[in-house]
């Protein structure tokens, strides 16, 4: 018997290694992150002095209630992606003594570069604006194939569309899930809907980060956005101010950051 047991004694690792292996997937499905509980602990303040935040409270009871994709498994790949694209972050102090919420932080485009860039080091909470193709499969697969793998002449041509829709769409559809973001629409009667998701998500104290830049002076296939500075830009994303005003009475700061690939720093 005694022999037996010890045959068996390697084995009693699982359970517990199962019980681990279990808690883990648990904290990584669970809807909370960080930016969550720094509001819960705002809200629980606000409740205690007696002030009210809707928008505060709507965001979190659907983050509680309801299951969505978190940014643990973000902050992960952040963590590993940052060595290899190593930058230098200039001027944190100017974005010290504003109240989240009122920050509008607006950078340059650059192709993927500068989204890639403000993801890995702005060094405040925010949820970005995306174009809202972006959501859509086809969307994202065309935009991708006539913005970058076009003119990747050493792939052939049979399998580029086949490579975005099985590796590069279902990591960005989880990547715009992660990080929460605003669609933005160009059509006039759905742009209202961008502007009404965004006061929102600043009235739940949320700071939000744009790309203006339009892209769009180029013939498909071509770099949509100058490589090094800025270029045209839409204008209409100032109307957050005397929106986010009329609803709050508070001031929204828009804060100008620059990534310089050349440089290979974040000017805030």
């Amino acid at each position: 018997v005694e022999s037996l047991f010890e045959s068996f004694r390697p084995l009693m690792i699982l359970p517990p290694m199962l019980l681990l292996l279990a808690a883990f997937v648990s904290v990584l499905h669970f809807p909370m992150n960080s930016r969550h509980f720094a509001k819960l602990r705002r809200f629980l303040t606000l409740v205690e002095e007696g002030r009210e935040n809707p928008a505060m409270k709507e965001q979190l009871d659907n983050v509680v209630v309801k299951r969505h994709k978190n940014r643990y498994a973000l902050k992960v790949l952040i963590t590993l992606v940052r060595p290899l694209y190593y930058h230098k972050v200039l001027g944190r102090e100017n974005l010290a003594g504003y109240e989240d919420g009122t920050m509008i932080l607006v950078c340059n485009h650059g192709e993927l570069y500068g989204p890639v860039v403000a993801n890995l080091y702005v060094p405040i909470s925010f949820r970005p604006w995306s174009a809202n193709d972006m959501m859509d499969k086809e969307a994202i697969v065309e935009h991708m194939y006539q913005g970058t793998m076009k003119r990747q002449r050493w792939i052939p041509e049979k399998w580029k569309r086949p490579i975005i829709r099985g590796l590069f769409y279902p990591f960005f559809r989880w990547v715009f899930q992660s990080i929460e973001s605003i669609p933005v629409y160009r059509e006039p009667r759905r742009l209202v809907q961008t502007f009404r998701l965004t006061l929102q998500a600043m009235q739940a104290e949320d700071n939000i980060l744009i790309f203006p830049e339009t892209g769009e002076d180029h013939a498909y296939g071509e770099r949509g956005y100058v490589s090094e500075g800025v270029g045209q830009i839409y204008t209409g994303f100032a109307m957050l101010a005397p929106l986010y005003y009329a609803r709050t009475g508070k001031r929204a700061v828009f804060v100008p950051i620059y990534a310089s690939r050349k440089l290979r720093t974040l000017f805030i």
